[in-house]
């Protein structure tokens, strides 16, 4: 069984230096962020001017899709413009399904990235591996190989990188039925390639596992740095993909990033954002500053915390707490301060007191600080009425080592303070409690946000979630526009997912999970989606989202905007 490790100290994983043009990324450089193109290539103003915005809000490393000669071509005339203007800027190629132009990418850009779930390989879905033995499985390696050298050869002549960027969405058949679509089967396709360039002596390597699902993400990530050799690990590049826009895409962006960075994992990172690239820049470098107060050290780790693969929720005890069933595998109970008007139903209310919370006349203790919780056995649950030290609590944890009687915890005012909050989501996302008290003073603006942290990370729904990409040169349609347009229509739709893919690239694949899908299909063009089964296809775009709303509604999943805000003395 795979383990994932949980550090009980501050420190950064010791990567290996990759060279991508004037920058160094890995090693015991500072973390850079980077973002991608929104516009066409080939347009050179709009380019152009879309690259000085981005370098003008210090964006250093910029990435272009690539899906034809005609866009490594525009490119170099690019190159050429940014030279005479000054912008020493490196550029990186997004290559998708297309493996034989990836080389003539390597000759005009600095850097290329490429997804090995369609490099070479069938993508999920596809029926065309049903019954994968083990010699189509080294074939496809094979044939991941051989269209991986003509790549790997320009790269060591020009002095080049190579970003492997494998996405959850997109893992291909051969993985997925060897390893599962997931975690485990994104850092295996990652370690194939991996493998598949060392043994050519090619080095300069970034490495990738993005997931819209921020959890899945982040345990990809701790796999991937956990299954390195220390000292000969490869700078991370981390983000979560097709977060949205608006405040939930952040929140993602917050746990995904700045979550793994805390606990000195990451190299560099991408806010992904379904809105103008620039936008993505300042809040990259809020969530570096938030982390930067709490810079991890290079020092010796303390024993962390081992959870099996694929444990989203910390194995505390099951008991009955009244009419509550707590402890894994049931869900994470919210309560209400009693008095508190707040826009969700809760499981439960309570009361609280100087040193307890009170649930029905039954007593839960109420402990300030990891100190005063009596050491020995515990048999009840009990609460925290802050979050505590994230080491420090890891710390405790692991020291405890019996399973803990299920843990309650009162949700601390959010004010956009991200050093807190990324602590905080690392807590909730890691699953370390079984109780949640919301109180009665907390202003709109905190219940809200914490709203969608807690939905963020998968502890309840209380709105539909959106699976969007930020956009870039391959999109059909104005995507901001019109994920504004969905967002109206649909976002009380507690529980619903809904994919929202600029083309077909990252169209079924991306939004794996999504219970819908709006994807571009062609210019003015829109497939709908039920699950994976494209129900409707080439509509005008004119008509697709309420054709989206009119599916969401034959499937039986809509339900009337009502205001639900409730109290218990409502």
């Amino acid at each position: 069984m795979e383990f994932l490790a949980y550090p009980t100290t501050s420190r950064r994983s010791l990567t290996r230096q990759v060279e991508i043009g004037n920058l160094k990324i890995g090693g015991h450089h500072p973390i850079l962020i980077q973002s991608m193109l929104v516009c066409p290539v080939t347009n050179l103003d709009r380019a152009f001017n879309e690259i000085t915005a981005l370098a003008r809000v210090g964006c250093p490393l910029i990435r272009v899709t690539t899906p034809s000669l005609k866009e490594i071509e525009a490119t170099a005339r690019l190159k050429t413009r940014m030279a005479e203007e000054g912008l020493n800027i490196p550029l990186v190629a997004d290559i998708h399904f297309n493996a034989a132009l990836a080389p003539q990418a390597a000759e005009v850009f600095e850097k290329v990235r490429i997804n090995p779930g369609n490099f070479a390989d069938r993508p999920k879905n596809s029926g065309s591996q049903a019954n994968l033995t083990d010699s189509a499985f080294r074939a496809g390696k094979e044939e991941f190989k051989e269209k991986l050298t003509p790549l790997l050869e320009v790269l060591k002549k020009k002095k080049r990188a190579l970003r492997i960027g494998v996405n959850h969405g997109s893992l291909s058949e051969r993985m997925i039925l060897r390893y599962g679509d997931s975690p485990l089967g994104m850092v295996e396709s990652a370690l194939e390639a991996i493998q598949l360039c060392e043994e050519q002596g090619f080095y300069q390597i970034v490495v990738s596992l993005k997931s819209s699902n921020p959890l899945v993400a982040q345990q990809a990530y701790r796999l991937l740095d956990a299954r390195q050799q220390e000292g000969k690990k490869y700078p991370l590049h981390l983000g979560v993909t097709e977060a949205g826009d608006g405040e939930m895409a952040r929140v993602k962006s917050l746990i995904g990033i700045g979550g793994l960075l805390r606990d000195g994992i990451g190299d560099t990172i991408r806010v992904s954002l379904a809105e103008d690239s620039v936008n993505e820049i300042p809040f990259a470098q809020q969530i570096l500053s938030a982390v930067s107060g709490q810079a991890p050290k290079t020092t010796k780790p303390t024993t962390p915390i081992r959870r099996p693969l694929g444990s989203y929720r910390y194995g505390s005890q099951q008991a009955r707490f009244g009419t509550l069933a707590l402890g894994p595998p049931n869900p994470v109970r919210i309560g209400l301060e009693e008095g508190a008007f707040m826009p969700f139903k809760p499981d439960f209310f309570y009361q609280e007191t100087k040193d307890s919370l009170s649930i029905s006349g039954q007593f839960i203790p109420l402990y300030n600080n990891l100190e005063q919780i009596p050491h020995g056995h515990l048999s009840q649950p009990f609460a925290l009425s802050s979050p505590p030290p994230l080491f420090a609590f890891r710390r405790f944890l692991a020291e405890r080592a019996a399973a803990l009687p299920p843990l309650g915890l009162l949700l601390p005012c959010l004010k956009g303070e991200l050093s807190l909050e990324t602590d905080l989501s690392l807590l909730l996302s890691e699953g370390y409690f079984d109780l949640l008290f919301l109180s009665k003073n907390q202003p709109s603006s905190s219940i809200q946000r914490l709203q969608l942290f807690l939905q963020a990370t998968r502890i309840q729904s209380f709105q539909a979630d959106y699976i969007a990409c930020p956009s870039c040169g391959r999109t059909l349609f104005d995507l901001q526009a019109t994920t504004a347009k969905i967002k109206a229509k649909t976002s009380h739709l507690k529980g619903i997912k809904i994919g929202i893919m600029g083309c077909i690239v990252n169209g079924p694949g991306e939004m794996a999970d999504a219970h819908f899908g709006y994807v571009g299909s062609g210019p003015g063009k829109i497939d709908l989606y039920f699950g994976q089964e494209r129900v409707k296809r080439g509509l005008e775009e004119d008509q697709a989202v309420e054709a989206l709303v009119a599916l969401i509604k034959e499937k039986g999943a809509w339900v009337e905007a009502t205001s639900n805000w409730t109290s218990k003395n409502s």
